[in-house]
């Protein structure tokens, strides 16, 4: 299936969710793992755009409450799909880059333009994904109590390193410029 399917029935489940919470109410306040649509956040988030993201947070507790820990596990500890492990990837890219524009041949320098393109864009991507997390943390992450002081240290660390990213790639441009 296509990622478009998946995200059509992501979209579906996200409305039956918000009909169930409003046809049912939520009998559970904290996370409640035996609510069945709770159980299907971990996978649904990543077919998830941020809008409907947030229309799942809105739908229950539990739900705000498994987003935001899902969100934390997935994107904001180390892992391949996390920040760092994009980060890591991006910087082998970067350093590519560097050497690329230290050989000065035309062809070299061709390719560090389109790798800096690229790497600008992506880490653009980065910090509007951590500028996401963030806002949903500050309207949803009092549903996971204490552990917010946890899941904001890690967004503010993932948005530093993603400014750092973004500040070696800008002088980068600069020097391709001069």
């Amino acid at each position: 299936a296509t990622r478009a399917a998946m995200a059509g029935e992501a979209a579906a489940a996200v409305a039956i969710a918000a009909a169930a919470a409003s046809a049912g109410g939520d009998s559970q306040e904290e996370c409640d793992p035996a609510c069945s649509f709770t159980r299907l956040i971990p996978q649904l988030v990543p077919w998830f755009q941020w809008p409907e993201l947030r229309r799942v947070s809105l739908t229950r507790k539990s739900s705000s409450c498994e987003v935001v820990h899902t969100v934390h596990r997935r994107y904001l500890t180390d892992g391949s799909s996390g920040i760092r492990g994009r980060l890591e990837r991006l910087g082998r890219r970067l350093n590519g880059a560097q050497a690329a524009q230290a050989r000065g041949s035309p062809e070299a320098l061709a390719v560090v333009q389109g790798d800096l393109l690229v790497l600008k864009q992506s880490a653009f991507i980065l910090a509007q994904n951590c500028e996401n997390y963030a806002d949903l943390f500050e309207h949803v992450g009092f549903t996971i109590g204490d552990d917010l002081d946890q899941v904001a240290t890690a967004v503010l660390d993932a948005i530093e390193r993603v400014q750092s990213f973004q500040d070696a790639v800008n002088r980068l441009l600069e020097a391709a410029k001069a």
